[in-house]
């Protein structure tokens, strides 16, 4: 460890607000190491001019090492990290490649996988497709180009009866890794809330109110389990939003859809 080591809650610290640099301890920008003493062995990270600069390392609270960083200069360099089990999650010399506790590969370049090891998402450079686990394709969002104005627009095709049946394959928390469960569920609402808007515009109104109501009840079962803090988050905030959201469904506030503005036209595949 670089000299001085301080213990993280010292006193006489000043912290960034709004990050990890510029760190400063007596009112100079701090060289030095900074530890935790809430693990054991005690987890730390180097500092060279108030920047992050050498190791970071910490531990989980069975002792297991949780991340290997290293930093230049405030710049992130390589790191991994590791779950309590001993897994490996992530190693920078592998950067696209996402494993979970159990040595499944979550995500692999731009590819969402199940547990099984089949696709659920997969991004290209001008489509999507969104997969449920039987492999059924569910959603697909094409970008056609339109050379006149040089602007792109976005085709979206919505297959209405695999997502009947099978839309809540998406939607689950079926990662072991909640920052993982996170990142997708974020990316994937977008797109079933635009489904459901397709479904209330041109088939049937109950039906998509129906549905969103059906995902709000999932949403509160789920919050009966022991969540992580952050995906608990996430399903009080889709909640939230969902009763929202029908009522702007209600009042018609999806009713129009004006290509021209928004640069995307949408299809129900029945």
């Amino acid at each position: 460890m670089r000299e001085p080591i301080i213990h993280h809650e010292h006193p006489e610290l000043e912290y960034n607000l709004w990050g990890n640099n510029h760190l400063k301890y007596k009112g100079i920008l701090f060289t030095g190491t900074i530890f935790f003493d809430d693990t054991n062995p005690v987890s730390y990270v180097e500092y060279k001019n108030g920047e992050y600069d050498g190791n970071e390392i910490a531990y989980h609270q069975n002792g297991q090492l949780a991340e290997k960083n290293f930093y230049h200069e405030g710049r992130y360099i390589s790191g991994k990290m590791i779950y309590e089990n001993g897994q490996l999650r992530h190693n920078s010399e592998n950067e696209n490649i996402i494993f979970d506790e159990d040595g499944l590969i979550t995500k692999k370049n731009n590819v969402w996988y199940y547990k099984s090891g089949k696709a659920r998402l997969i991004a290209e450079d001008l489509k999507t497709e969104i997969y449920t686990e039987a492999g059924d394709l569910a959603i697909l969002i094409e970008t056609v180009r339109d050379d006149s104005k040089r602007i792109p627009v976005f085709q979206t095709t919505y297959y209405h009866q695999v997502l009947i049946k099978d839309y809540n394959n998406l939607t689950d928390h079926i990662y072991l890794y909640p920052e993982d469960n996170f990142e997708f569920r974020q990316l994937i609402f977008v797109h079933v809330n635009a489904w459901i808007i397709e479904v209330f515009r041109s088939v049937n109104r109950t039906e998509a109110i129906h549905i969103v109501n059906k995902m709000i009840s999932e949403s509160d079962n789920r919050l009966k389990q022991n969540l992580d803090y952050r995906i608990e988050s996430v399903e009080k905030t889709f909640i939230h939003n969902s009763k929202i959201f029908i009522k702007l469904l209600e009042k018609g506030e999806f009713d129009n859809n004006d290509h021209n503005f928004n640069r995307s036209f949408s299809k129900l595949i029945f």
